[in-house]
Parts: structure tokens; sequence; C-alpha cells
């Protein structure tokens, strides 16, 4: 088991490869995460004010009381634009990190309907960095099910009442997510050429 300073590292350090990731998925060098600890958590707080000014979640409280031991926050950029918000916290007797709530931006973004994506990707840097076994979802709306599946999650076999998508240790399905937004005519984030 990690000390708690080693797992605030290792989870800065999967942020920074998260958004490598994503930056080289969608062909888009402007894209990032953010971590809500530390100086970052200001800067998150106030393009959350200033940018969003509606929201169907409390983030002022969850970035304010976001720290690594318990739940915590990510952020997610479009050059200096607020696209996605993601609260999670780490279940190390489960050996999984659950998603509590994600809320895309209630304004135009470039990222429209890749947030659920970005967040799962930078999610399951974490995961691997801390050795844990799975992504879940809590509780998730029923209209966001679709887009959890395409990218490989599952409800838990062993629980079938249970609303719980649930995503081991493995790379995304991305192209499923390009072919969805295709099939949809939308366009890549950055360069709006159809895929």
């Amino acid at each position: 088991m990690l000390s708690q300073d080693s797992k605030n590292e290792y989870i800065l350090m999967a942020t920074k490869k998260a958004s490598r990731s994503l930056q080289q998925i969608l062909d888009d060098p402007s894209i990032h995460i953010a971590l809500a600890s530390g100086e970052p958590k200001e800067v998150i707080k106030q393009d959350y004010q200033t940018q969003w000014k509606q929201s169907k979640f409390s983030w002022e409280y969850s970035i304010r009381n976001s720290s690594l031991s318990s739940s915590f926050v990510l952020a997610l950029y479009a050059s200096d634009t607020l696209s996605g918000l993601c609260e999670n916290q780490i279940i190390e007797h489960d050996n999984t990190i659950e998603i509590l709530v994600i809320e895309e931006s209630p304004k135009s973004h470039p990222l429209k309907h890749y947030v659920i994506s970005a967040f799962s990707q930078a999610n399951l840097e974490i995961a691997k960095e801390i050795n844990l076994k799975e992504i879940s979802v809590y509780n998730p709306k029923p209209w966001s099910v679709p887009s959890y599946e395409r990218l490989g999650y599952r409800n838990q076999e062993n629980i079938p009442s249970c609303n719980r998508p649930v995503v081991s240790n493995v790379p995304l399905d991305w192209s499923a997510v390009f072919a969805h937004q295709h099939a949809k005519g939308r366009t890549t984030p950055k360069n709006d050429n159809p895929f």
C-alpha cells in the first residue's frame, strides 16, 4: 500500500500522462487535465465561476474539499476553456477508482461529446499509476450508459441489479467513440474534419 505522499505524486504524474495521451488521441496539443490540488485548485475554481455560471452540481464545494486522501476533482481543458469536471474517489479495499460525478460545461466548448471519454482515459492512467484494477461509475445517468459501454465498461456481472458500470484496467476503445461520433455526423474536437 502506498503512502499518501507517494499516492499524491503518482496521481499528479498520471494526470500529466493523461494529458499527453488525450493530446495524441484527439490530435490537439491544447488539451490538458488539471488536478484540483494546491494552486490549480484556485484556478479551476475561478474558471468554473467565470466560465460556467450555472451547473447541475455543487462544484464549489467539491473543488474546495478536493484532497487526494478522499475524493478529488479533475478538470478538463481545451486551451483555457474549462470543458468538464469530474469528481472521483479511490476505494482501496475494492482496488477501484470510482467516478462519482462528471459534468460537461453548459456552454459550447471544443470537447463536446468527448468529456466522458477524456475523464475515463485520465482515470485509467491514474489507476495504472497506483496499481488499481478497475474504474467504476457510481450511479450513472441512464443517457450516459451507452457512452461508457462504447469505451468498454460493463455492469458488474455478479450484481445484476447494480447500476455501476465497471471497466478493467485495459485500454479504452476510442475507435468505438470515434465511429459513434462519425455516425452522428460529428467531427474531431480540433479540426472539425469528419473522421
